[in-house]
Formats: structure tokens, sequence, C-alpha cells
């Protein structure tokens, strides 16, 4: 069977029979009314549908027009319309502004928060100079009255959940409560002694939580020494090696006080200085002297306020001191510049810095202040200084973990240019009492004991 040709099957399309013109009409020949149209002027009955013509690409189309007499047929988009332009203007619009509402009022809060932490912010910051909030007391009052103050460790701090782990272990109490089924984790004697044997190598006990941590160096200098050889070399031999001119009767040590009025919150009321030698730093350097001088290391202690009656001359007129003592006690190796610190939190709340001690005790916290010749001061010899602070901070921290605050290394020389073994010291800040200093400067006395004599 021969396939049929698709094109033969396609209907044709019709033709459309030409549209002749009208034949004119003759002279006095009417026309027909058949083929005629309208007459000009004249109007039809009625409009017949004309067929629609197509229209060229790219042309207008033409407005329909309404059928008059009419109502317009509603649609089913018109019925839905005030639904569709509320989902898609009022409902957006409304959402945008409780978003709006809810960030302003976070961050109101937040703000007004960051207000009220303030104060326990700089404690957080404060517990990580000070070993822990738990050695910082806040002075709530200006008098510096013992029912005044509070444990910065009560008052709450915002921190992160990593730090909030770390502030547990440093508020935790002497005495724990047991908590139901502590009886399923007892252990024997025998394990319990193995286990404090290996805390007591690790330099930590179960009513410590601050083991004892790696020597650390607050640095305000571009240097970056080597602590570890600094603390290897020696400068000053020991007691026995010195020379009969530096290791008999002669001074080895000279004791000042750059701030001698420094006092603590006994003298609140007069800015926590005094110029009674009974109250303020004064006291702490004649005890470290009588110290030293018991055990056979010879001392000299100038009691001179080189900062009264013009503080801003403290350090030129120590250092005028210094020269002139040195010319008469060529002996002297060592120099040790007593102060005490000021902690202030920024609405001028006083905080006090003490330790607590092993034997239930509270000593103030001292820090070693080790100038350099950054500044410009003549001090090559920094290093040395730096070495002793070293040493004595090992010492200290291995007796009393919680005692030493960090080696503060400075750009400044603070008149420490002079011998191989000069330091600053800081012991205990204002809102410390003066007993606190004291028990801190016998502690102190005993590390400078074993140091100058060479025992470990």
């Amino acid at each position: 069977m021969t396939p049929t040709d698709p094109a033969l099957l396609t209907p044709a399309e019709p033709e459309t029979p030409p549209i002749e013109p009208p034949a004119a009409l003759l002279p006095g020949q009417a026309p027909d009314p058949e083929t005629a149209g309208p007459a000009d002027g004249d109007t039809p009955e009625t409009e017949e549908e004309l067929p629609s013509a197509e229209v060229p690409a790219g042309s207008p189309v033409p407005e329909e027009e309404e059928l008059s007499g009419e109502a317009p047929v509603p649609t089913v988009s018109t019925a839905v319309k005030p639904g569709t332009v509320w989902l898609r203007t009022v409902l957006p619009r409304a959402l945008a502004g409780i978003a709006s509402l809810v960030f302003v009022s976070c961050a109101a809060l937040a703000v007004l928060d960051l207000r009220l932490n303030r104060t326990r912010a700089e404690l957080f910051l404060l517990g990580s100079v000070f070993g822990g909030r738990k050695n910082i007391v806040v002075l709530a009052s200006s008098n510096g009255s013992e029912g005044s103050e509070r444990r910065a460790s009560e008052i709450e701090t915002p921190v992160s959940e990593a730090q909030s782990s770390t502030d547990e272990e440093t508020d935790m109490p002497e005495t724990v409560p047991e908590s139901p089924g502590a009886e399923s984790m007892s252990v024997s004697e025998d394990e319990a002694e193995e286990t404090e044997a290996e805390e007591e190598q690790d330099g930590r006990t179960e009513s410590d939580p601050f083991p004892i941590l790696p020597l650390r160096l607050t640095n305000e200098t571009g240097y970056e020494p080597d602590l570890a050889a600094c603390a290897e070399a020696r400068a000053i031999p020991p007691l026995g090696d010195l020379p009969e001119e530096t290791g008999g009767d002669e001074p080895l040590v000279l004791i000042l006080h750059t701030h001698g009025t420094e006092a603590y919150r006994e003298c609140a009321g007069g800015n926590y200085r005094s110029r009674d030698p009974s109250l303020s730093v004064l006291c702490l350097g004649e005890q470290l002297a009588d110290r030293l001088n018991g055990a056979g290391i010879s001392a000299l202690r100038l009691s001179d306020l080189f900062d009264a009656p013009d503080f801003n001359l403290a350090y030129s007129n120590a250092a005028s001191a210094i020269r002139d003592t040195l010319a008469l006690y060529p002996s002297i190796r060592y120099i040790f510049d007593l102060h005490r610190d000021s902690v202030v939190l920024g609405d001028g709340t006083v905080c006090r810095t003490s330790a607590s001690l092993e034997d239930g005790t509270r000593a103030a916290q001292m820090m070693f202040v080790v100038g350099t010749d950054e500044a410009g001061a003549i001090h090559p010899g920094w290093r040395d200084n730096l070495g002793l602070a070293v040493r004595l901070q090992t010492a200290l921290n291995r007796e009393h973990p919680n005692l030493m605050r960090d080696i503060n290394l400075r750009s400044a020389s603070f008149n420490e240019q002079y011998t191989p073994g000069s330091l600053l010291i800081e012991i205990g800040s204002s809102g410390c009492s003066l007993e606190e200093a004291k028990k801190a400067a016998d502690l102190l006395a005993d590390a400078l004991i074993e140091e100058i004599r060479g025992e470990e």
C-alpha cells in the first residue's frame, strides 16, 4: 500500500472571493439595496459582527469596550484580592516591625546588663591576675571596715561556659557537703594516700584548687627574655662565697621605700596614706630588716619619706639617697624597694587582694616589678634582677601557690640599675590590712634568706 502524502490529507483553505468594488451607477439608476452599503449620514439599525482582522505583530492591541448597561462578571482573582494584598504587604511589614522591636529590646537589655555587670567583669579580670576571685575582697565602703566587705567569689560574674567551670573550682569551699550516693565513690585509705602523694608532687592538694602554675610574666616591654636562662645565671654568689668585705659585718642589703607614705585599710580615711611609720610600709621594711639581720645577713634600712611633700619627686629623691648610701657602703649587693599596690575598680571601689594560707590565715599578695632599659635608662644588667625575681617567685610558689602575682616586666628602670640584686616589691594593696601585709613580709623574708644564703 502506497503511503499517503501527509500534505494531501490537509484540508485546503477555502478561497476568499475577491471583493469587487461596486459598479458605477448610470445616470438615473438606483443602487441595489442588497449590495450597496449605507448611504452617507444613515445609521444602520443593527450592527453585524464583523470578522476579526489579523493584527500585525508589534501593533497595539485595541482595548475592548465595555458593554453598556451590563455589570461586569467578577473573576476568581478579584474575589481573593484583599487576602492576597494582606499576605503580601501587611503581614511582612508586621513581622518586620516585631523583629525590629525584639532586636531593639535585646540591645537595650544587653547595654543595661553590661553596665550593671561592669564591676563583675572587672572582678573576673582581676581574679585571673590574682590567682582567682577568692583572693579578692571588695570593700563596699570607703572606710574599709571589716563588716562591709564581700568576697569577689560571692559576686556572680557572667562568664562563658568554659570559664564558669574554672570559677566553680575557684569558689569551691574547703569542706564540701556529701552528696547522695557518696558512699559508692569512697576509696580505701591506701588509695587516698597514694592520690594525695601524687597531688603533692604535682604541687596541688584537694583543699587547694589552684595548683602551682608555670611561672608567668606580665611583659610590658618589647623584650622576650628567657626566664630559665636568667634564673640560672646567678649574678650574686651565695653568702658563704662572698668576700670578707661584703660577707661580714658590712651591709649587704639595702631596704627603702620610694613611696613611704603608702598605707593600708586602717588609713582608708586618709586616702590610704599615712606619715605614721607604724601604719605605713615603713614598718614592713623594719620587720624585714630585723629578720635578715637575725639570720646573719647584714641589712640597712632607710626610713625617709621620699614621696612627701612632693609625690612626683619620689623616685628622684630615692635615687639620690641610693647613690649616697652606695658611696658609703659599697658592699651592698641587694636593694629592695617596698611598696603597696592599689587595686580600685572603675567605680572607685577598693579591693583587698590577699591569699589564704595553709594554716587558715590570710596574707597580702605580693608582686615583683622588674625594670629594664627600654625607656632609655642606663640599665644593661636588668636580666640579673629578673633572674633574682624568677628564683624568688619559684620558691614562693612552691610553698604558697596563691601568694604571688605574676612578675611584672616594665620599660622604666625604677632605680634598679644600681645593683644586680635590685627589686621593687609590691606587698598587698590598699584594701589589705596591715596584719595581712606583715604576714606577707614574713614569708618574703623566709624566701630572701634562702636565696641570699644559696639554699634550695
